[in-house]
């Protein structure tokens, strides 16, 4: 109904949105909320499948079925849904600083290290 433009950026957002609040939040808050970003390659590879498929049912490639061109979506958007979910009750469980403060400190010994060799 939507088109296939506008179906694909939709997916896209409900896709993606979820990384970037993971990452906001592992700046903000925890190093560990940054854990379901290791499901980001799973993501961007199912994006580019849902394109691929959409451009299959337009006709851009060899015009098939909408179904048949999207039937596996449903499940493999739930998988990924699922191990997102777990890593990201992992990071809000485990205890960490956030990762702003933790590039901050690494920056500070690097700075520090280097400082102290050039200055003996």
């Amino acid at each position: 109904m939507m088109g296939r433009r506008i179906s694909t950026a939709f997916y896209a957002s409900l896709l993606l949105a979820p990384y970037a609040l993971s990452a906001w939040r592992a700046v903000a808050a925890s190093a560990v909320a940054a854990l379901p970003l290791a499901t980001l390659p799973a993501a961007l590879r199912l994006l580019r499948d849902f394109q691929r498929g959409m451009r299959r049912a337009a006709g851009d490639v060899d015009r098939v079925p909408l179904v048949e061109a999207l039937v596996d979506m449903p499940k493999r958007t739930a998988k990924l849904q699922a191990g997102f979910a777990l890593l990201a009750i992992g990071g809000l469980l485990l205890p960490a600083p956030p990762l702003g403060e933790l590039l901050g400190s690494a920056g500070r010994g690097v700075l520090r290290a280097y400082y102290d060799r050039v200055h003996p």
